[in-house]
């Protein structure tokens, strides 16, 4: 497991909905459930310390205590 510090995600609604446009957010830990959808460009996601680049059309879910990032490596 990785040893990176991470943050806990705390929101009071249990669904929310973003559009990033170029998304780099660190490690962090939550209690909803994320869906994550690429519009556009590039990203390498990681969830639990596993690492997937995602593209144009890419969809995810990450469930409630799985840390997970985004870094946004092509527009």
């Amino acid at each position: 497991m990785s040893k990176e510090k991470y943050f806990y995600e705390n929101r009071e609604k249990h669904y929310t909905c973003h559009m990033w446009r170029h998304p780099n957010y660190p490690k962090h830990l939550h209690k909803h459930i994320e869906f994550a959808y690429i519009a556009g460009g590039e990203l390498e996601m990681t969830v639990n310390d596993e690492v997937r680049k995602m593209t144009c059309g890419d969809c995810a879910f990450v469930y409630p205590n799985q840390s997970d990032s985004f870094l946004c490596i092509a527009r």
